[in-house]
């Protein structure tokens, strides 16, 4: 069964638009060249500085997988991508949980 993982970014003050460049530009294209399913991501609508991303996968192995591929990839901007990131929450959810 599909697991679906939500990121929230609460981000330092002013850099949401930067923040959504970085991910429409570099990270959106790496995520789908790692084989990760993009359901939505953009600023959120209270606050452009507050961030989200929700992402889907087959099941949790290809999860695991699929997330390794994509955070070694050497294509990945690790550390500059960070000067926008103060705080990242990550929810999980395994749709088996909700009968899908």
């Amino acid at each position: 069964m599909r697991a679906v993982e939500l990121l929230q970014y609460i981000l330092k003050p002013g850099t949401g638009r930067e923040f959504h460049t970085i991910m429409v530009e570099i990270s959106a294209p790496l995520h789908r060249g790692a084989d990760i399913d993009i359901i939505a991501f953009g600023n959120s609508i209270h606050d452009e500085d507050f961030y989200f991303l929700i992402r889907a996968f087959d099941d949790i192995e290809h999860m695991k997988a699929s997330q390794e591929k994509f955070y070694m990839s050497d294509k990945w901007p690790s550390r500059s991508n960070h000067r926008t990131n103060s705080n990242q929450r990550k929810i999980g959810i395994d749709a088996t949980d909700y009968g899908n």
